[in-house]
């Protein structure tokens, strides 16, 4: 592994582990500004659970339950003969009562020191248990910098197993440290190609390094992905809402990932520029995901959710999204060549300039999608339903119409003729509408032969 890396992961690591000592050493007075200046916290952890006016509340039933049980002595200890000393202590009940009210005074006194001991404790374990929790990070982190595949292997692990059994402390670092370490695999191949490449071109001037596949990711950076997607419980993704964050893995390189025993979840993740050719993804969570110019082709994406995913540019040739769910989801200009959309969930998406050739639409939903000079030369768009659909501009010379749904769809001039008209469709009368610019355009729509007949 390059020094690159290294100094990345001990970077980090570094830098985490003086932030926890600092905690650590001021841990005592830590505690004690949360338990005794209420100014400072509202809230006082006993065993981690209970609050401050819960135990306030338990120690008074405990007192009160005390002083029931020995409500007996206590009365005759006030009452006006209990006042006289000399009898008290030549009678042998009197004596009883005197040791009773002793034991009773001890436990007023005794039961809050317990329990401030028994609290004082449980912080000191806890404060010891971060402790080791930040030796651990520390150590999973230095094993990612390692020039060995399975000890990187294995500081993935532990970093999954210790954000596992602290997501409050640790899941956020864990995670970050994740993406920084995937982002960084990808760029020193990356570099690695360029230095093979000009190694040869030095070699031998006149030769011209061939454009093959991208080399596959490596399986650390695969379990990487894995440990990353298993993190994020629905527990663990409520508190990335409420901190706001988001995953940030521009331009990593996942080129041939083999997929998971579960659907790997990228939600709202940053995947700009990111390499994902071939990879496998089958029902994977894409929402909200910025894929803006990511390279996809050829990857597996069956059934993926890519609701509102930014894909503006991104490739995405020969992809192979079957069912997918890609309602409101920005493709414009996106490269879709030979794509499988069949099935696919459209309603609403941006096909704007899409370059959609040969792609198979069939049955897919296009419901009120965007599809203004898109390129659909020798598309398949038998029985899908295009209902409301904006094609005006678009290129559609050889596209496979056969029993789509048309109704409501806008076309550009000039009508086509009639022998290219899709099977049962007539156009409709030239209407006129303004763009955005407020430039008049004209359009027309097709309607079914037998309404026209009956009209």
């Amino acid at each position: 592994m390059d020094i690159a890396r290294a100094t990345l992961s001990e970077a980090i690591a570094l830098d985490y582990l003086t932030k926890q000592k600092r905690k650590l050493l001021d841990g005592w007075s830590y505690f004690s500004a949360k338990w005794i200046d209420p100014a400072k916290e509202k809230m006082a952890p006993i065993s981690r659970r209970f609050h401050r006016w819960q135990v306030v509340v338990a120690i008074l039933l405990l007192l009160a339950l005390i002083l029931w049980s020995f409500r007996s002595e206590i009365w005759a200890l006030l009452s006006p003969a209990g006042w006289d000393i000399e009898s008290h202590f030549k009678n042998p009940n009197d004596i009883a009562h005197l040791r009773n009210l002793g034991l009773i005074l001890l436990g007023v006194i005794g039961l809050p020191l317990a329990i401030w001991r028994s609290t004082v404790a449980q912080q000191q374990i806890f404060v010891a248990q971060k402790g080791q929790y930040a030796d651990r990070f520390a150590k999973a982190a230095a094993m990612l910098s390692d020039d060995s595949l399975p000890v990187r292997e294995a500081g993935i692990f532990a970093l999954r197993e210790l954000a596992m059994a602290d997501p409050k402390g640790h899941y956020f670092p864990v995670q970050d440290l994740l993406c920084s370490f995937m982002r960084d695999a990808g760029r020193q191949a990356e570099e690695q190609e360029m230095e093979n490449a000009q190694s040869a071109l030095t070699l031998v001037p006149s030769h011209k390094p061939e454009e093959d596949d991208p080399a596959p990711c490596t399986s650390d950076v695969t379990a990487a992905l894995r440990a990353f997607s298993d993190l994020r419980t629905p527990k663990n993704k409520r508190r990335e809402k409420d901190r706001g964050w988001e995953p940030d893995l521009e331009k990593v390189r996942l080129t041939s990932f083999p997929g998971h025993s579960r659907a790997i979840d990228l939600s709202k993740a940053d995947l700009r520029e990111a390499q994902l050719q071939q990879a496998i993804l089958v029902g994977a969570s894409l929402r909200n995901a910025y894929l803006r110019q990511a390279d996809l082709q050829g990857a597996a994406l069956i059934k993926a959710q890519l609701q509102r995913a930014d894909l503006v540019e991104a490739k995405l040739q020969g992809a192979c999204l079957i069912e997918a769910e890609l309602q409101r989801a920005d493709l414009t200009e996106a490269k879709l060549q030979g794509a499988f959309l069949g099935g696919a969930k459209l309603h609403g998406a941006d096909l704007t300039k899409a370059k959609l050739q040969k792609a198979d639409l069939a049955v897919a939903k296009l419901q009120g999608a965007d599809l203004r000079e898109a390129k659909l030369q020798r598309a398949d768009l038998a029985v899908a339903n295009l209902m409301g659909a904006d094609l005006m501009g678009a290129d559609l010379m050889g596209t496979d119409l056969t029993a789509a749904h048309l109704e409501m769809a806008k076309f550009s001039l000039p009508i086509w003729t009639e022998i290219e008209w899709p099977e049962g469709w007539v156009p409709s009368e030239v209407k006129e509408e303004k763009d955005i610019f407020g430039k008049t355009v004209e359009y027309f729509k097709f309607i079914r032969a037998d309404k026209k007949r009956k009209a």
